[in-house]
């Protein structure tokens, strides 16, 4: 991951081929959090309360961890990272007050509240906001997960991987 270690390749390197998924992330809180109910509010505790809130991700060494530190810097404010084995163990650790807080994805649990979308906003919540309308564009991130080839890949092998992956796509 180039974000956490030095890597001998590039982004240019890559050759893409078929995009595979897009999932939309989400902060999200216990909706009887009895401390904020709102992004500004959880930030404010922060700083008022360094490292009391628990924020869930899944695992270190991730996307979602490093948005934690760079969100801690941005906003100033100190939280402990608890890492978990994905979605459903976030969403388990939320809603039992386990931890504060979690980055977790789409849920249509109705014990969490979501407060921000981490990547930009889509039709799942029209009026919840991102990191653009807290102002810090920068931390927003994209879920995709996309098919990869080698970097000189021949173009006729590309397009029939590509070609294969659509058909596959619409047979579930």
């Amino acid at each position: 991951n180039p974000s956490l270690r030095k890597v001998r390749y590039t982004e240019e390197d890559a050759n893409p081929i078929f995009g595979l998924a897009e999932s939309t992330a989400l902060l999200v809180i216990n909706k009887d959090n009895p401390n904020y109910d709102s992004f500004e509010g959880m930030m404010n505790y922060c700083k008022e309360h360094p490292r009391e809130i628990t924020l869930a991700t899944s695992g270190l060494n991730n996307i979602f961890y490093v948005l934690s530190l760079r969100m801690a810097k941005a906003f100033d404010c100190q939280m402990q990272v608890v890492p978990f084995d994905g979605a459903l163990a976030i969403t388990n650790a939320v809603v039992s007050g386990h931890v504060e807080a979690g980055f977790s994805e789409y849920t249509r649990n109705t014990e969490q509240l979501p407060l921000l979308f981490l990547s930009p906003k889509n039709e799942f919540f029209p009026d919840l906001r991102d990191f653009s309308d807290v102002g810090h564009p920068e931390l927003l991130i994209g879920l995709k997960m996309i098919m990869y080839g080698q970097p000189k890949m021949p173009e006729d092998i590309r397009l029939r991987l590509e070609s294969a992956a659509a058909k596959a796509s619409q047979d579930p």
